[in-house]
């Protein structure tokens, strides 16, 4: 793993379960899910670590792209770290 993407080991620190679920209103699992996708894992990585299917994962990971407002899988960290909700 390259020096750059050490960096992203750990999600910020804002993004808690509970902020995930009561300002974003994702599920448990989608939860789980971005803040994976916030530490830059692939779904491959994602499933393995959820026990989970790749299928499944992508799903989650369009869900979550769609309640957040965002396009690209790199933007999810960028939204859930800005001042501004996801617009309802």
């Amino acid at each position: 793993m390259s020096e750059r993407m050490r960096n992203y080991d750990v999600p910020p620190k804002a993004v808690t379960y509970e902020f995930l679920r009561a300002r974003h209103r994702l599920t448990s699992r989608q939860a789980d899910v971005t803040r994976l996708l916030c530490i830059r894992r692939t779904n491959r990585e994602i499933a393995e670590e959820l026990g989970i299917s790749v299928h499944t994962v992508r799903r989650h990971v369009e869900v979550v792209l769609m309640k957040l407002h965002v396009h690209r899988r790199l933007d999810v960290t960028g939204r859930l770290t800005s001042d501004k909700p996801a617009a309802s």
